[in-house]
């Protein structure tokens, strides 16, 4: 289980780095530098993007962490020795996969977000 807290904080920490460069670009090429004056306001911009970075990533790593939680019980469970093997590769093909899934995800908006903002001159919005 520890090892797979480990996978789940470095991914953390690597995305919260991606998107924190993508402000820092993004900051450079949009904010005028009349603004930047004011490093409270900067300051607070950084502080409430990394909250909003490990919002997202909980919700998005917690059925890795699931997974992980499912393959420790069915490891643990002695019916035959099959089963124990399937659930330590399940587990390594889940997380394999979604963090494939979740990185081309993370760095895809990021790169859409930035043309995005750069083209309409406006965030994504929803509704």
């Amino acid at each position: 289980m520890r090892k797979i807290l480990l996978q789940i904080f470095i991914f953390s920490v690597l995305f919260i780095v991606t998107f924190t460069i993508n402000r820092v670009l993004m900051q450079n090429s949009f904010i005028p530098t009349g603004l930047i004056s004011d490093k409270n306001g900067i300051f607070l911009m950084y502080l409430l993007g990394v909250f909003h970075d490990i919002r997202f990533l909980s919700a998005a790593f917690l059925p890795f962490l699931l997974c992980g939680f499912l393959s420790l019980i069915f490891s643990n469970i002695k019916i035959n020795n099959k089963l124990v093997i399937y659930s330590k590769n399940f587990y390594f093909i889940f997380s394999s996969i979604y963090i494939i899934v979740i990185s081309c995800l993370c760095i895809g908006f990021s790169y859409a977000k930035y043309y995005y903002y750069e083209i309409y001159k406006t965030k994504f919005d929803i509704f």
